[in-house]
């Protein structure tokens, strides 16, 4: 009787253990939802606008929804589940948001860039193509970190 062998996928969300085998059946850890969310974005983890504690993984434009454990929401400004408090609030209300360069990354490397137009925007580029993302209200991009942060810990 031959075995088939699936391997494990180990993801650490803020100090919790989540095992999800490669073919997506981990315990409903790995759900593909919504197909189309992933399209236009870079590979990594996007915060769920309908549920806080919930996510989305973009992987070779593929739509992957994963829940956090227990207790903790998704935290968008360092990419893991943490818990509620460390949190800065999601709101959609009043937010306006200045055009952005769509050929930005055409000659740099890949990485994060500060948008000068907006403190609360930044370029993510990768193989040349232009993202252009918005940090939680409230929060800051901090070029040096790489992230969004808090206005206090500096821009």
């Amino acid at each position: 009787m031959a075995q088939s062998i699936v391997p494990l996928v180990v993801v650490l969300l803020a100090g919790s253990l989540a095992l999800s085998n490669a073919n997506g059946s981990g315990g409903g850890f790995n759900n593909l939802v919504n197909p189309v969310f992933c399209q236009s974005k870079a590979d990594g983890l996007y915060a769920d606008p309908l549920d806080s504690h919930s996510f989305y993984h973009c992987s070779n434009s593929q739509t992957y929804r994963k829940q956090c454990p227990a207790n903790l929401v998704f935290n968008p400004a360092i990419s893991v589940c943490d818990w509620p408090e460390k949190v800065a609030p999601v709101t959609t209300q009043g937010i306006t948001v200045p055009p952005f360069v769509a050929n930005f990354c055409e000659a740099k490397a890949d990485g994060m860039f500060a948008d000068s137009q907006n403190s609360n925007a930044f370029y993510h580029c990768s193989n040349h193509n232009t993202y252009h993302k918005l940090c939680q209200q409230g929060l800051v991009f901090n070029q040096g970190l790489g992230a969004c942060v808090w206005p206090s810990q500096g821009v």
